[in-house]
């Protein structure tokens, strides 16, 4: 067996230990050998469902990584360095500051969106397209963005 196959083979087993464990661990405990009708509701509305949420949301953010790291052709690539995160905060600090603290969670969505698309305006000025220039454009609007959010 190849490096590679064995590392997805232990990648898979630890999938399926920690969906076993979460299904089995909780406030309630639930024996798997006498099932309760109250068990099986347990199980089926709350456990289940947040086994396959957080199967899906890890999967969403592996894939947005290895997506932001292919495109900045640099394997330390995070949110940080394009400057989704700090637009995030301010927008969620503006929602805040002019009291739509509902609106918060979009405001902190708009808020990255347009952060990355500032990024990428900025970095489209150069006649030279390369990552180099886009990390160094998020890293500007990072800090800047930082700065009016500790402000």
């Amino acid at each position: 067996m190849s490096k590679t196959a064995k590392g997805y083979l232990s990648i898979i087993i630890c999938l399926f230990a920690a969906t076993a464990l979460s299904l089995t661990m909780g406030a309630a405990d639930i024996n798997f050998l006498d099932l309760k009708p109250q068990d099986i509701d347990i199980l089926l509305k709350l456990r289940v469902p947040r086994v396959f949420l957080g199967l899906i949301v890890g999967a969403g953010l592996a894939v947005s990584g290895a997506v932001l790291q292919s495109i900045l052709k640099n394997p330390l690539a995070e949110p940080y360095i394009i400057g989704s995160s700090s637009g995030a905060a301010l927008g969620a600090v503006g929602a805040m500051l002019t009291g739509m603290v509902f609106l918060k969670t979009p405001a902190a969505f708009i808020g990255a969106i347009g952060a990355v698309m500032l990024v990428y305006n900025i970095s489209s000025f150069s006649s030279r397209k390369s990552p180099q220039t886009l990390i160094l454009a998020g890293v500007a609007v990072t800090s800047l963005f930082s700065a009016a959010t500790l402000l």
